[in-house]
């Protein structure tokens, strides 16, 4: 937790807090507190300090060991409470990870299926959409082809066109021709 968080809980200032840190150095090892570099904080995005107000210091932060090392240092009855309730959350916290640690890793795995799956559906679709742009030529593939010295390749592709597009519209005049028919045979 960062050590701006904290008060909340002990209903200390952040400078006192800080303060009992930096007197008892051997209750807080590195793996109990620690400060964050400018790096860390930017990446963060917590807000920086400013020569009209702000914080003028890095902040620490504190593990779960560190906060109950605070709570021994700051000697009032809240701060022993809060110990005794921050234990019990981390507690609960670490049974919750290792009773469910086989949900996680099956939701790990079918995730890492899920993305499987979308990828080769992805391939296949497009393979199949290539193999029949090939089949059925685009237009545009065509206008970007170097035409030919003889200029047939255009005209053998304007044809084509023609041609399916005389077919579509053969076969859509058939169906509302039948629409039609079925919708006066009824009334």
């Amino acid at each position: 937790m960062l050590d701006s968080d904290i008060p909340s809980l002990f209903q200390v200032p952040v400078k006192l807090m800080n303060q009992q840190m930096k007197r008892n150095p051997d209750r807080f090892p590195k793996d109990f507190c620690f400060q964050l570099t400018k790096e860390e904080i930017l990446r963060s995005q917590f807000a920086t300090s400013s020569s009209w107000g702000g914080r003028r210091y890095l902040p620490y932060v504190y593990t779960e060991q560190g906060i109950i090392a605070l709570a021994g240092v700051l000697r009032s009855g809240l701060a022993d409470i809060m110990a005794v309730e921050i234990s019990r959350v981390f507690v609960s916290m670490r049974r919750f990870i290792l009773e469910n640690g086989d949900l996680i890793k099956r939701v790990a795995e079918l995730q890492s299926r899920q993305i499987a799956f979308e990828n080769e559906t992805a391939r296949k679709f497009d393979a199949f959409f290539l193999r029949r742009r090939k089949v059925v030529p685009q237009v545009d593939d065509f206008s970007r082809e170097k035409q030919g010295k003889d200029g047939k390749s255009r005209e053998k592709h304007a044809g084509i066109c023609e041609e399916v597009a005389t077919r579509d519209h053969r076969s859509n005049l058939k169906r509302t021709e039948n629409g039609a028919g079925r919708a006066d045979s009824s009334a």
